[in-house]
């Protein structure tokens, strides 16, 4: 019997429907970030699971490539509650890919917000 350091519903099944960034390739990063912790707000809000997580991985994604120059003034943009569960969405799933999303039937933002970062290195090896 192997257990698995993913959280149950993690990996599941492939999904129907992907998303695309919400940021044009023209924004900049601080207007990218904007959108897209808009649209995360939003997404909590209105209490959307997928939406929410799906948000979460774009902002993560953009906190991950910004230079460290870049990276002061986004983290003047977002909470650092925001800041780190979004950069652990995308942690774990970037190497599965955002669409891996789709298929998670129980994870949610707060699942991320409240992992140890002991618990966030296992899932990403």
């Amino acid at each position: 019997n192997i257990t698995s350091p993913v959280p149950s519903g993690v990996l599941v099944t492939p999904p129907l429907f992907v998303a695309l960034p919400l940021f044009a390739e023209t924004y900049d990063l601080v207007e990218s970030v904007d959108t897209t912790r808009t649209a995360l707000l939003r997404a909590i809000r209105l209490k959307n699971r997928i939406e929410t997580l799906v948000f979460a991985y774009f902002l993560g994604m953009l906190f991950v490539t910004a230079t460290p120059t870049q990276q002061g003034a986004i983290q003047r943009q977002v909470t650092q509650h925001y800041y780190r569960a979004a950069r652990r969405v995308y942690n774990v799933f970037a190497p599965l890919g955002v669409q891996q999303i789709y298929s998670t039937t129980m994870v949610t933002f707060n699942t991320f917000r409240l992992l140890l970062n002991e618990d966030i290195q296992q899932l990403v090896l």
